[in-house]
């Protein structure tokens, strides 16, 4: 019987070791894999942000480029002509402009939302187009 008793002792010794060693690799796991995840959170963070930068600088290359074809009556291929874009560029970034300068207002959205300067936010009369005229200093008349 002590033998039974001295083999078990021995086998629960080298059980305690080998468990001894697991948890120190579980541990290290672990720690590796915590280190992961907080990378691609962070990563995740400065993603987000950078796409939100690439939103309103297409915004503002969107407004600029409305203007170009609208104010100054340039074709979109002659726009994209003079800032190399091709003509499908031209209409896929004027989309990211917001739907408020279609209708007269403008925002100037890219400054304030990049935290460069204050938000503007200003009214273009088209009395063609609005005929209640909330412009100031124009009268109510149609065209």
């Amino acid at each position: 019987m002590a033998s039974k008793v001295s083999g078990r002792q021995q086998a629960m010794a080298k059980a305690r070791e080998r468990r001894s060693a697991l948890d120190q690799d579980r541990a290290a796991r672990d720690r590796r894999v915590e280190e992961a995840t907080a990378q691609v959170l962070l990563q995740l963070q400065e993603r987000a942000a950078a796409e939100q930068a690439v939103q309103v600088a297409n915004a503002e290359i969107g407004a600029a480029l409305r203007r170009l074809l609208q104010d100054e009556g340039i074709a979109a291929q002659g726009v994209g002509a003079l800032v190399d874009l091709t003509v499908g560029e031209v209409r896929r970034l004027m989309r990211a402009v917001p739907a408020a300068v279609d209708e007269g207002q403008v925002h100037a959205t890219g400054a304030a939302a990049a935290g460069r300067g204050p938000a503007v936010t200003w009214r273009r009369c088209r009395p063609w187009r609005d005929v209640s005229s909330n412009c100031a200093g124009s009268s109510a008349k149609r065209w």
